[in-house]
């Protein structure tokens, strides 16, 4: 019998297997009118090589993206963890959510540089973790037409924090301290039910690793960090930055 964390973990995919499906579906019915785009000018024109190449290089990349981005996703994640480019783990994310054809239009700012130090980790773990918290963010925005999230990372003494902003409502003071619980977020019309941040913790913390929300300076906006330890032969839990 599935235990409550696998049970929260267990929805909290069918969530995300719910927004990957439709992104992929956009992506990859307009890669196929591409194709019959192509196709159909051939029959009347077949020097036109040009557009041809051009139209299935284009058709060709959405869909490879899209495969990458499921094959990312497919599995909850297993075995030993290892040396992880926190930079892999982010931008396959972030490419998923800035395509959503749902929702606010966001502008996100990255600042992942491949320079920073491998984390100790299992890879599909954190993806996971960063999908609940940008698809909080994400919620949070809802009703609005344009949003911004910055995705930054920073390293100290042996632990590299991953920072996500928005520039959403914020976290009322009365949700902060259960903001981490089970449905302690979930927001009216059945959208949002509150538990991805609860599994977003599990799988940090799974990882020797944390994720705290800080209050920020500015009345609205949330700010999260994810905290995960340096890549060596062995590792202890971590605090946040």
């Amino acid at each position: 019998m599935l235990n409550q964390q696998e049970l929260l973990r267990a929805a909290h995919r069918a969530k995300m297997a719910e927004v990957i499906a439709r992104g992929v579906g956009h992506d990859l019915r307009n890669a196929a009118q591409m194709v019959g785009m192509v196709h159909q000018s051939l029959q009347y024109d077949p020097s036109f090589t040009s557009a041809m190449s051009e139209g299935l290089s284009s058709a060709h990349s959405t869909i490879m993206r899209q495969i990458g981005a499921m094959e990312s996703f497919a599995s909850p994640g297993s075995g030993r963890p290892g040396p992880v480019a926190l930079a892999d783990v982010v931008e396959p994310v972030v490419a998923i959510f800035a395509r959503r054809r749902t929702g606010p239009r966001v502008e996100f700012e990255v600042n992942v540089p491949r320079t920073l130090p491998p984390i100790h980790a299992v890879a599909a773990d954190l993806a996971e973790a960063l999908f609940a918290v940008l698809l909080n963010s994400f919620d949070a925005m809802a009703g609005r037409d344009t949003g911004r999230i910055a995705i930054s990372a920073s390293v100290s003494d042996g632990v590299v924090s991953l920072i996500v902003e928005d520039d959403g409502p914020g976290v009322a003071s009365e949700v902060q301290p259960k903001l981490f619980h089970p449905f302690a977020a979930r927001r009216e019309g059945g959208h949002h039910l509150g538990i991805g941040l609860a599994v977003a913790r599990l799988l940090a913390e799974g990882n020797g690793g944390t994720l705290e929300y800080q209050p920020t300076v500015a009345a609205s906006g949330a700010r999260f960090v994810m905290a995960t330890r340096r890549w060596k032969s062995s590792a202890r839990p971590v605090a946040p930055n």
